[in-house]
């Protein structure tokens, strides 16, 4: 019966972490962490290391970046920002709507020429009557 309770207790434990995990956003940023509710729950973002992030960079998580600045916490990622081009909401608003950077890549290079086929390799054992799945 202890055993019982125990796992349980456990149980509701780890139900609660991954509940929590589903409902939250955590932001690294240099300076502080910051948690952040989320719109619905889901795992996607959960968690964010802004630490090396440019303004581009950005981009690649717009519902991180509307959260924050819903919630008026934009202002733990100015470092991103230039304060010459305008107010920090703005531009990361509009690094969210850009989206992530497109990232160009070279063509594929053509696939290499199959070796004809030959057929004067060793002479293969005539097919028994019966084939079995081990057969190759």
């Amino acid at each position: 019966m202890k055993h019982l309770i125990k796992l349980l207790l456990l149980g509701i434990l780890g139900g609660g972490w991954v509940l929590s995990a589903a409902a939250l956003y955590v932001v690294r940023t240099p300076d502080r962490v910051v948690l952040l509710t989320k719109n619905r729950l889901g795992f996607a973002d959960t968690y964010v290391d802004a630490r090396l992030w440019t303004l581009a960079d950005a981009g690649a998580h717009p519902k991180v970046i509307q959260r924050m600045v819903d919630t008026g916490k934009e202002d733990a990622l100015a470092f991103l920002t230039d304060a010459k081009n305008g107010d920090l909401r703005s531009q990361l608003l509009d690094a969210a709507v850009k989206g992530p950077p497109v990232i160009e890549t070279a063509p594929p290079a053509a696939p290499p020429q199959a070796k004809p086929f030959s057929n004067t390799g060793p002479a293969k054992a005539p097919a028994s009557k019966t084939t079995s799945i081990f057969d190759f």
